[in-house]
C-alpha cells in the first residue's frame, strides 16, 4: 500500500514539474546550473517511476489472485515468465550469431562492393540493433545491395 502511495506521490509531482501535457519551459530566474539541477531531479524521477510502475505491477497481480476466476490467469502468467528463460537463451544466441553474419556481410559490403555509406549492419552494435529489429518485424531492406554481376544473370 505505501508503494502505491509513493508512486502515486511521484506521478502527481513529475506530471505538475512537466506542466501538465505542455512542454516544461524554464523560468527566466534560472541560471544554467539550476536547470541542469531540475533537469537531472526529472530524470531521477521518470527512473524511479519506470521501477515503480513494475513493482506495482506485481502487487496488482498478486492481489487479483484473490479472484477464484483470475488466479488461474495470473498463474499461468507467472508460469510463462518463469518458463520463457530457456527460450530467451536460445533466441538471443541465435539472434547473435545472425548478427555476425549480418556484421561480416557488411564489412565485405565496405571492403569489396565500394559502398557509398556505410551500411547500419556495418558495425557489431550496428548489426545487432539491426537484427533486433529484424526479429521485431522491421525489414529495412535498403542497405542490402546486390552487386551488379548478379543482377544480369
Amino acid at each position: 500500500m505505501a508503494l502505491t502511495i509513493v508512486n502515486i506521490y511521484i506521478s502527481v509531482n513529475s506530471y505538475f514539474l512537466n506542466g501538465g501535457h505542455e512542454q516544461m519551459e524554464t523560468p527566466e530566474f534560472f541560471t544554467y546550473d539550476d536547470n541542469y539541477k531540475v533537469e537531472t531531479a526529472i530524470s531521477a524521477l521518470r527512473v524511479t517511476e519506470t521501477f515503480s510502475q513494475i513493482l506495482i505491477l506485481f502487487k496488482t497481480f498478486y492481489y487479483l489472485k484473490l479472484f477464484d476466476e483470475i488466479a488461474p490467469l495470473i498463474d499461468i502468467i507467472l508460469l510463462i515468465f518463469t518458463d520463457i528463460k530457456y527460450f530467451m537463451v536460445i533466441f538471443l544466441a541465435t539472434n547473435f550469431a545472425f548478427s555476425m553474419s549480418f556484421f561480416l556481410l557488411g564489412k565485405n559490403q565496405i571492403q569489396f562492393d565500394e559502398v557509398e555509406e556505410t551500411p547500419e549492419y556495418g558495425t557489431i552494435i550496428g548489426a545487432m540493433w539491426h537484427m533486433w529489429t529484424l526479429c521485431l518485424g522491421n525489414p529495412e531492406v535498403g542497405f542490402y545491395n546486390i552487386p551488379l554481376y548478379l543482377e544480369n544473370r
